[in-house]
């Protein structure tokens, strides 16, 4: 069989892979901007307790307070941190869910034409039929241009 890229003789196969989980992607992307906020949060509340701690009069205030800095400090860096692969994650899940539904489109253009669609690939028995030639060719052109996309949305 051949792969798509030289004209087969007698039919040819693109594919159209896709192991991404795009859902997953979504509920990752929430569970760091739930994440970021909680620490978010925490930052606020150790300022908090640093200004309590800080009107008392006792031996470890300095101390004490100099260990809540740390804490807020590390909790802002991991809550900006958060953001950033929260807005990454986004852009990769906006982007895996636009190639997952073109290749879907592409599969169900692909039926309608008359073309054997099996797994994630697209089968041309016969090239005689010049109209299926010429809608397996513009498919797979739009499956090639969906490809390049996943690689970049991967990269």
């Amino acid at each position: 069989m051949s792969t798509g890229d030289d004209k087969p003789q007698h039919g040819g196969w693109f594919s159209m892979p896709f192991p991404i989980n795009v859902d997953n992607l979504f509920k990752f992307k929430d569970q760091c901007a739930q994440s970021s906020g909680a620490l978010h949060t925490a930052d606020g509340d150790a300022m908090r307790a640093s200004s309590i701690v800080g009107q008392q009069e006792a031996l470890l205030v300095e101390e004490c307070q100099h260990d809540l800095q740390v804490t807020s400090d590390v909790c802002d860096e991991i809550s900006n941190d958060l953001k950033e692969l929260t807005n990454a994650v986004s852009e990769l899940a906006w982007t895996m869910k636009s190639v997952r539904d073109e290749y879907e489109g592409i599969a169900q253009k692909a039926r309608a034409c008359g073309l054997l669609v099996t797994g994630d690939m697209v089968i041309l028995f016969d090239e005689s039929d010049d109209d299926l030639l010429r809608s397996y060719n513009e498919l797979q052109a739009q499956a090639e241009v969906q490809r390049l996309n996943y690689e970049r949305a991967e990269h």
